[in-house]
């Protein structure tokens, strides 16, 4: 099997606000942070993503891709595996992954 590779993010030119991802967050929290006891952190590599997204997509684009993740069965478990692929870097990871998981909630 083929090693894992992770993107890196990098900023954006324009600085994002704190409440702005802070906003994309609790989205994702919303839709996707589930009962699994431990609550996950905002850790830096998801502040990152978070940023990064914000500031090539915009606020509102980020949002609804964060909950159209939540609308996709397989990325939510509806998969051979079982699996969940949810995580905001996933979400995150390319222009084409943005705009698919958005275009699910419009």
């Amino acid at each position: 099997m083929g090693k894992k590779v992770l993107r890196k993010f990098t900023a954006t030119q324009t600085p994002v606000a704190e409440d702005q991802i802070l906003d994309v967050w609790n989205t994702w929290l919303q839709f996707h942070a589930g009962a699994r006891g431990r609550a996950p952190q905002l850790s830096e590599s998801r502040r990152a993503a978070i940023s990064y997204a914000i500031g090539a997509y915009g606020l509102e684009l980020s949002r609804k891709a964060v909950e159209g993740c939540s609308l996709s069965e397989f990325h939510m478990g509806g998969n051979d595996l079982g699996k969940k692929y949810n995580s905001i870097e996933l979400i995150f990871r390319d222009e084409w992954r943005v705009k698919k998981f958005a275009s699910l909630v419009e």
